[in-house]
């Protein structure tokens, strides 16, 4: 019996002690639209085709100036995803809340696509998956 209760306690600690630690990683995700007032407009991972925004959060500060947005679509054939565009941004060093947003940020095609936020160098910061459905 006392060794049942103990392992309830290391568990209980386990999961309390889980929520102390911060986010190791910038969160990625989607919004239709993201307004200077009223903030995320539509925050979802499937939409129509068209323009979407990609939006990051990050428990501290990025350190990052030039960043891109890279959209990979998934091929159902091979089961692989392949490279659709990348598109480029600046930013300041001291971000942790952005929003990513201009014509190019579209996808005109149903599917299942994957969405890296990119260091200068080419290098993964966060990801996402996003699903375009049809009308």
């Amino acid at each position: 019996m006392k060794k049942i209760v103990s392992g309830f306690f290391i568990f209980l600690i386990i999961i309390t002690c889980g929520n102390l630690f911060p986010q190791n990683k910038p969160l990625l995700y989607f919004c239709e639209k993201y307004d200077k007032i009223r903030g995320e407009i539509g925050q979802s991972s499937t939409f129509t085709p068209g323009q979407f925004t990609v939006m990051v959060k990050s428990e501290k500060e990025l350190g990052l100036e030039d960043v891109s947005i890279q959209i990979d679509a998934y091929n159902t054939v091979t089961e692989n995803f392949s490279f659709l565009k990348e598109v480029k941004f600046k930013i300041t060093p001291d971000m942790k809340y952005i929003f990513f947003s201009n014509d190019d940020i579209r996808i005109d095609e149903p599917g299942v696509y994957r969405v890296y936020l990119l260091d200068s160098r080419g290098k993964s910061v966060t990801h996402g998956v996003i699903i375009i459905k049809s009308f």
